[in-house]
């Protein structure tokens, strides 16, 4: 922690001080167990790090990223960056050594991101964000999803899963992912209630994942942030939001296994729907939040929904 803290200041010491965006960290981690009732099957734990540049500063890893086009996006500002990241996947049933042959399999994505987003206009007058990002990795036991969920169940004191044995195999994976998002309403941001509409779709490419979304959100409240516009102002606030999305799938890699190799998979659904819902706390430079996550059955044999909660901290320089 103390490492992580002096990266920060640092970090704030080279932030702008002119009118764009400075850097931007976040810490992601998502976890069934933070709902309730809290779980510990399929998706069951994600830990995210993303470190987004100043806007207009390109780092020269990220430099294949500046020469794509802007797609509509009128008078757009980019902004650039890494994530690294890490998703485990188990069965509802961690305590057989049995190859559960109708659940999905033990998996683990362990993988590095470039980003790309975009703030700007489509049409000329509708604030638009766009998210493009690439995805190095790799699945199976050289994504240490077994070693970790080892340490954290001997953390915890929870019993240690049983069946990681037969988790998919190791394959390098690929995912390439395009998302937008228009904030076609809101209200005037100088009123002290504000509500914002914000529908959006996107798309996903590679051996990991090959789909579609569509859906919108809702946000309402106060000093809601300006992530759509040329700066953030650092204010106090908080908002609160829902919103839901149609996911059209063709291949995903933690349910239909390996695409170089035989091992378990499941008949995937075609499609499901992914509601979510949570409260953000604006803090001057921080944000903190918390998002309760529903996903309809994924795969045939699912009898039940899952949920798991995401919780965010941002830092902005």
């Amino acid at each position: 922690m103390r490492l992580v803290f002096l990266i920060l200041l640092a970090l704030a010491g080279l932030a702008h001080a002119d009118d764009l965006q400075g850097y931007v960290f976040n810490l992601n981690e998502e976890n069934d167990k933070y709902v309730s009732p809290s779980t510990d099957k399929h998706y069951t734990q994600g830990l995210h790090l993303t470190l987004m540049w100043p806007d207009e500063q390109v780092p020269w890893l990220s430099r294949p990223l500046s020469w794509m086009p802007t797609f509509g996006v009128s008078n757009a500002i980019s902004k650039y960056g890494f994530t690294f990241g890490q998703n485990i996947y188990t069965p509802e049933n961690i305590d057989s050594s049995q190859l559960q042959t109708n659940d999905r399999p033990y998996a683990g994505w362990l993988y590095l991101g470039w980003i790309r987003e975009n703030r700007g206009l489509i049409c000329g007058r509708i604030p638009t964000l766009d998210h493009w990002e690439a995805d190095l990795g790799v699945t199976g036991p050289d994504s240490l999803a077994d070693s970790t969920q080892f340490w954290f169940h001997g953390l915890v004191n929870i019993h240690e899963p049983e069946g990681w044995n037969h988790q998919i195999n190791t394959e390098p994976g690929i995912a390439l992912r395009f998302h937008r998002s228009c904030m076609v309403w809101q209200t005037d941001p100088n009123e002290v209630l504000q509500a914002q509409l914000i529908p959006g779709f996107g798309a996903n490419l590679g051996n990991i994942d090959i789909s579609a979304t569509l859906g919108a959100i809702v946000r309402v409240g106060h000093n809601i942030p300006s992530d759509f516009g040329k700066t953030i102002v650092p204010q106090w606030g908080w908002y609160v939001f829902a919103g839901a999305e149609a996911n059209a799938v063709a291949r995903n890699e933690f349910l239909d296994g390996n695409v170089f190799s035989s091992s378990h998979s499941v008949a995937k659904e075609p499609a499901f729907v992914h509601v979510r819902a949570g409260v953000v706390a604006e803090l001057k430079r921080i944000e903190i939040s918390y998002t309760y996550n529903y996903l309809t059955p994924q795969f045939e044999k699912q009898d039940k929904y899952d949920a798991y909660a995401s919780m965010d901290f941002t830092y902005r320089f």
